[in-house]
C-alpha cells in the first residue's frame, strides 16, 4: 500500500491533509445548510446564464435537504428573468452528480416547473429529461403530461421508473419510423437532424435500433457520427447506453462497434442481432472524413468487410 511506503513524517503530513479536507468539506456543507432561505432565493434571482445555474449554484442546491432545496427553487422560479438559468437548474437536478447513483427525491417536481413554464425552450429541456422517468415524450402533448403527472408526480423515483417501464406499450412501429427518418436525414447530410433523431431513438431503450446506429457511424467514421451518434445515443449517459454499457471514447468508430463484444448471443434477450446497415454516405465534412479511423489504435483487420459486411450474429 502506498501509505505504508511513506516514512513516519510523510505519513503524518498525509493524515493532516486528509483531516483538513474532511473538516473543510463538513464545514462548507454545514455553512451552506445554515444559510437563510431568503439568501438562497436571492442568489438564484441574481444568476445569469445556463452554466452558472447548472454547474455552480445548482449542484449546491442538490446537496441540501431535499424539501428545503425544492422550496428554494419553487419560490424563485417565477422571478427568474433568464430562461437559461431555468434550464441550468433542470440539468443540475436531473443529473445530480453528487447523489449518484441515486436521484434527487423531488426531481420530478423540479422538472414539472419546467414542463409548465411559459418558455418553449425550457419545456423542451424538461421534456427531454423527463423521458428518463416517464418513458414517453410529452413535448407536444401537454394534456397527456398533466394526466401523467397527476398519477405519478408524488411517487418515489424508483417506483415511477419501474411502473412506467411496465406500462409503456410496444413502440416498435414508431421506432421503425424513426429509424427510416434518421437514415434519410443522414443521406441528406443533415447532421443536426441526425443527432436529434438519434437522441429520440435512444430514448426507446430498444436494442433493435443499435445495428442501424452502428451502420451510420461505420458509413461515415468522422467526428460528426463517432461523437454525435456514439456519444449521444449509444454510450453511457444515454438510454441505450444502459443496454450497451459502453463508456464513450473517440476510438469507438464503426470498426470498433462492429466488433463490439456486446453483440454476442443473449446480450439483447429475445432480440436477434442484425447486420449493421450502412447507408451510401461518406462524411458530413470531407476534411474530417476518416478522422476517427485514423486515430483509432483498434484497426479493423478486415477492411473489405466495410465494403461488403457479412452478417454479424
Amino acid at each position: 500500500m502506498f501509505f505504508k511506503r511513506l516514512n513516519g513524517k510523510s505519513q503524518f503530513r498525509v493524515l493532516l491533509l486528509i483531516i483538513a479536507v474532511i473538516f473543510a468539506t463538513e464545514n462548507t456543507l454545514a455553512a451552506d445548510a445554515s444559510r437563510p432561505f431568503e439568501e438562497w432565493v436571492e442568489q438564484l434571482k441574481g444568476l445569469e446564464g445556463h452554466k452558472a445555474a447548472a454547474f455552480r449554484v445548482g449542484p449546491e442546491l442538490v446537496k441540501l435537504e431535499p424539501d428545503f432545496g425544492l422550496k428554494v427553487v419553487e419560490t424563485a422560479w417565477g422571478e427568474l428573468a433568464d430562461y437559461k438559468v431555468k434550464t441550468g437548474l433542470l440539468k443540475a437536478f436531473h443529473w445530480g452528480k453528487s447523489l449518484r447513483p441515486k436521484k434527487h427525491r423531488h426531481v420530478i417536481k423540479i422538472l414539472h416547473l419546467g414542463m409548465t413554464d411559459s418558455n418553449s425552450q425550457v419545456r423542451d429541456y424538461a421534456s427531454y429529461y423527463l423521458q428518463d422517468y416517464s418513458m414517453e415524450d410529452f413535448r407536444d402533448n401537454q394534456a397527456a403530461y398533466l394526466t401523467w403527472y397527476k398519477e405519478f408526480g408524488n411517487r418515489p423515483i424508483e417506483e415511477i421508473v419501474r411502473l412506467n417501464k411496465l406500462r409503456t406499450p410496444s413502440n416498435r412501429p414508431v421506432l421503425e419510423r424513426k429509424l427510416k427518418e434518421i437514415v434519410k436525414a443522414f443521406q441528406q447530410g443533415d447532421i443536426m437532424q441526425t443527432q436529434k433523431l438519434a437522441n429520440e431513438i435512444s430514448m426507446f431503450s430498444d436494442p433493435f435500433a443499435i445495428p442501424t446506429l452502428i451502420g451510420i457511424i461505420d458509413a461515415d467514421n468522422s467526428y460528426d457520427t463517432v461523437y454525435r451518434i456514439g456519444r449521444s445515443a449509444l454510450s453511457s449517459g444515454s438510454a441505450l447506453g444502459k443496454v450497451t454499457q459502453v463508456d464513450y471514447s473517440y476510438y469507438h468508430d464503426g470498426a470498433w462497434w462492429r466488433r463490439w463484444p456486446g453483440r454476442g448471443a443473449g446480450a439483447f434477450g429475445s432480440v436477434r442481432w442484425r447486420r449493421p446497415w450502412r447507408p451510401r454516405r461518406r462524411s458530413f465534412w470531407p476534411s474530417s472524413s476518416g478522422l476517427a479511423r485514423r486515430r483509432s489504435s483498434d484497426r479493423d483487420p478486415l477492411p473489405a468487410a466495410r465494403r461488403r459486411p457479412s452478417p454479424l450474429r
